[in-house]
Parts: C-alpha cells; structure tokens; sequence
C-alpha cells in the first residue's frame, strides 16, 4: 500500500470515529432524562426528616409520570430508586380542572388528592411519612403536555404540614425540572443513527 492510500484510509477512520462520536453523543443528549426534585424543609419537618434537604435526580431516581392520558388538570409523579428502596410522591393539581398555564401561581393549595373544590392540589410525600393535612402554593415556570402526558415541568412550591396545629412549624420549600423526550427528538435519534451506519459502510 502507498503512503498515499494509507493517509487517505486514515483519515476516512478518523472521520468514521467522529462522526459515530458525535451520533452516539446526540443519541444520548435526546434520550437522556433530565429531572430533579430539590427541596430545603424546616428543622421540625416531619416530611423533611427535620431540616434535611433534599437533592433527588435521575439517574440515581427514576421519575414516572402517572397522570395518565386524561389527566388534564393533574400532575402527579412517582420518584423511586431502582430498587424501591427510596419511593417519593409530588402532585399538583388545578382548581378548576383546566390544564397548568405556564407563569400562574396557585395559591391556597390543600393536600391533593383530598383538596376542597376550588382549591388547587399540592402534595409532596416520601419514605413512608406524608402529612394528614397541609396546605401551600405553587408556581408553574413552564409546562407543556402533549398527547395527555407531561413532557416539561419547571415547578417552585411550598408546602405546609396542618396536622400539629401550631405545635410544630414543619414545611418543605423546593422546585421541581421535569423533562422527557418529545417524539420529535426522538425522531431526530433515528436520523442519527442512520446516518451514523451508512457512513460506517461507506468508509
């Protein structure tokens, strides 16, 4: 083989690995999963285990969304380790049924599922401890649904335990990013991948 053949043969390797590289980085930058649940709580929070807070992301948890297809109105998100050790539950919920506008606050929230008619819901509970009664508010930054199912939620909210009717100042303070791929990105992993392999047999 000549020096010249080989040069040419190296460098269409080189561009292969670049190109799988950058195939195989966008595949996982679109499917990846970006959510966290982080939360501060008051040193007498029975949810917060008394003034911890809380860092709870992927992909050390797994965030479900179980609103279901009709769940208009509804927010409501299973967080658990792989192994269940660690299981965590957020909900939200309009007032009126409608669906979340992005830039609204709902204030005088009360413990969801169980809040009053014409009281949005919000509840935030965890490991085995959750409160009777408790109320709250929370600020939607942004959301966005498509087909019934929630696919981005940046959400602030605070929450206040009612059952120790002023014995005990127990809340927990905290945001919640939620986001999943859309099928469009998804989409745009197929393109990727085929490009990737026609170029491998090309080269």
């Amino acid at each position: 083989m000549c020096g010249g053949d080989f040069t040419v043969m190296k460098t269409k390797n080189v561009l292969a690995v670049l190109v799988t590289s950058a195939a195989l980085l966008m595949v996982g930058n679109a499917m990846a999963q970006w959510n966290l649940l982080l939360f501060e709580s008051s040193p007498e929070s029975y949810v917060g285990h008394n003034g911890q807070t809380f860092d709870i992301g992927s992909p050390e948890y797994v965030f479900t969304d179980n609103s279901g297809p009709n769940g208009i109105g509804d927010f409501i998100l299973t967080i658990h380790t792989p192994d269940w050790s660690s299981v965590w539950g957020l909900e939200f919920a309009t007032a009126d049924g409608t669906d979340f506008q992005s830039g609204t606050t709902y204030a005088g929230a009360q413990r969801a599922p169980f809040q009053e008619p014409g009281h949005p819901g919000l509840g935030l509970y965890g490991d085995s401890r959750g409160y009777n009664a408790s109320s709250g508010w929370f600020k939607v930054l942004d959301f966005e649904r498509l087909n019934g199912m929630v696919t981005h939620a940046e959400i602030q909210f605070y929450q206040h335990g009612d059952d120790f009717h002023g014995t005990r100042e127990s809340w927990e303070s905290g945001t919640l990013s939620y986001s999943v791929p859309e099928p469009a990105t998804c989409a745009l992993v197929g393109v990727s991948l085929a490009a990737m392999l026609i170029f491998r047999r090309r080269y």
